[in-house]
């Protein structure tokens, strides 16, 4: 061999050499661990049951008197009533320490009854809205996965993150009374979605917890058939992807804690 065959050849072997120490020193290298699956880290013990609701309740009437209510001097005589219901139970079960899946149920309820209103645009530009009538009722079912990370190694605050995919069902109507005359529009409708749900958990006593979450993540399907006067069909779908917190739509609730099996 020559010499520069010779040469080349302890290039090599000093370089695979170099290599071998070099990834020897790699692996003896701990592994970052975040603990999150450390039994000093649990937040919730496996075998929980987890049980909670969140609840709406409002009404309003308007007008009750002679003359009825006047706003901004636009809308005059108002009267009617407004009322709302919302009511969400949710029930869970931890499969492991921190995780849980269960599924959530919801019920909306609106009611919007005018029974006298008038817009008034000017001296001779006024809109009679009264017996104006409107309903919804939404029925909702959702699986649901969450997991806990306990804030620095609390046992009573924790964030946690939920996956839920579900659908809804609603129907809703919409009519007039003119004399006997009653024209009405009737809508069904249906919606899939799929989203990420973080917040936040704080126990209060050793087992009723208050839980704060938000919107962050969506994916929604939603499709409408509308039919009016009993005779004209319509419809309409729509479909999109949220990636952004939805502020207005922050959620208050209570979950009670339950042992069921150690």
């Amino acid at each position: 061999k020559t010499l520069s065959q010779l040469f080349l050849m302890k290039k090599v072997f000093i370089a695979a050499l170099l290599l071998l120490v070099s990834a020897s020193g790699f692996a003896r290298q701990p592994k970052f661990d975040r603990g999150l699956g450390d039994a000093s880290n649990t937040f919730v013990p496996k075998g929980t049951l987890a049980l909670g609701a969140s609840m709406a309740y409002h009404h309003a009437s308007v007008g009750e008197g002679d003359n009825g209510y006047e706003f901004l001097g636009l809308l005059t005589g108002v009267k009617g009533q407004y009322t709302t219901l919302n009511f969400s139970p949710a029930a869970f079960y931890f499969v492991a320490p921190n995780t849980a899946i269960g599924a959530r149920f919801g019920y909306d309820s609106k009611i919007f009854d005018i029974d006298g209103a008038s817009l008034s645009l000017g001296e001779s530009l006024d809109m009679d809205l009264s017996n104006h009538y409107a309903q919804s009722l939404g029925y909702a079912g959702t699986l649901a996965m969450r997991n806990y990370v306990p804030l620095f190694g609390s046992k009573i605050f924790a964030m946690y993150s939920e996956v839920r995919v579900g659908g809804t069902k609603t129907q809703s109507k919409t009519y007039s009374l003119d004399g006997n005359e009653k024209n009405g529009t009737f809508s069904d409708g249906y919606s899939v979605v799929f989203g990420v749900y973080p917040g936040l958990t704080a126990f209060v006593t050793n087992d009723l917890a208050i839980e704060v979450g938000v919107s962050m993540f969506e994916c929604t399907y939603s499709y409408t058939k509308q039919t009016k006067n009993q005779s004209f069909t319509s419809s309409m779908s729509n479909q999109g992807t949220t990636f952004k917190p939805n502020i207005l739509g922050v959620q208050f609730s209570v979950m009670y804690y339950i042992q069921v099996k150690r």
